[in-house]
């Protein structure tokens, strides 16, 4: 008994963890706005959503001003695509490029 639980902890060990093991296939990153000068930032901080396999991207703003139908403000929760990452070939590869005026 104490040499299979020996074997089965060696193999655990040998079977590597995976990325998407660790973290998830979703991340998320808090961002907190700086405000200016004079003030602080936004209380409710945007949250930056990445898929880390099919390279999707998102933001979710809470407490968010929307007209209902009435055409009243109410506050909600808005998550918005923002598109999707692109790999280079190599670091620093400009993969898009948008035209300036």
């Amino acid at each position: 008994m104490k040499y299979l639980l020996i074997i089965i902890s060696a193999l655990l060990l040998i079977q590597p963890a995976s990325a998407d093991d660790e973290y998830g296939r979703y991340r998320a990153i808090v961002l907190n706005e700086g405000g200016q000068a004079n003030s602080s930032g936004s209380v409710v901080p945007r949250v930056f959503i990445i898929d880390s396999k099919e390279g999707h991207m998102w933001t979710l703003d809470q407490k968010t001003k929307l007209h209902n139908i009435k055409g009243e403000f109410s506050l909600g929760t808005v998550l918005t695509y923002q598109g999707k990452v692109r790999p280079g070939k190599k670091m620093g590869d400009i993969v898009e490029q948008a035209a300036t005026w």
